[in-house]
């Protein structure tokens, strides 16, 4: 046996180990696509209460209400706010953590940011605490996530699945499922962003579309 061969066992262990080195990688990319969100959610993140459109008398009044974890998800309920005091209406802008009265509206909007393939713990819980209140006036959903993004059927399917548990608590008018923001480079590190761009599991930077979400405040409770 020369240096250039190699004998049987050492070529299946070092294939084995090859074999065992990809699967563990394959494996791991579902999670590390898991962990970068919650690893950038865990920062504090500013959650106002806004008022837009309240200089007029005699109007109807909307909640939109939010759950974030990154902040995304506030921005995208000011803009629907803002194109519906435009509208006409009166509206709050109020955190989910707030537990804002939905009684006290003519009509609510319901946001949240999607993590786990759902939506955040706090939005849940009020859509169930506050279920009676919601079955009686106008509900719209909006989900913000960065998995699923695609127009196959496959994403489709996924992202309908986020509002199957809120399904179950009330009947929604409309729903709408918005991109949010990907991963932030500055706060991943070389490797993971190698992994995310080459499996492509995760977009980077802010991917909300502006033009589809106004156009949706546009349109809802028309």
């Amino acid at each position: 046996m020369t240096d250039k061969t190699i004998s049987r066992r050492r070529f299946f262990k070092i294939a084995g180990l090859a074999l065992g080195g990809s699967v563990a990688a394959c494996c791991g990319l579902g999670y590390a696509a898991s962990q970068v969100a919650p690893r950038a959610e865990t920062a504090p993140v500013n959650t106002p209460s806004l008022t837009f459109g309240k200089d007029a008398s005699m109007q109807k009044s909307i909640l939109v209400a939010y759950a974030t974890r990154t902040g995304s998800t506030v921005g995208v309920a000011a803009a629907i706010a803002e194109i519906l005091a435009e509208r006409g209406y009166a509206v709050d802008v109020k955190p989910l953590s707030d537990n804002p009265d939905p009684a006290a509206y003519d009509a609510v909007i319901l946001g949240s940011a999607v993590n786990g393939g759902k939506w955040l713990p706090e939005a849940v819980e009020f859509t169930r605490n506050h279920q009676q209140a919601l079955g009686k006036a106008p509900l719209a959903l909006f989900c913000v996530h960065i998995m699923n993004l695609g127009e196959d059927g496959t994403s489709r399917k996924n992202r309908l699945a986020y509002l199957n548990e809120i399904r179950s608590l009330v009947t929604p008018a409309d729903e709408a499922f918005f991109a949010g923001k990907g991963v932030d480079a500055k706060d991943t590190s070389p490797i993971l962003r190698w992994v995310l761009r080459t499996f492509n599991i995760m977009p980077e930077g802010d991917c909300r579309d502006w033009a589809a979400i106004r156009a949706w405040a546009q349109a809802v409770f028309a």
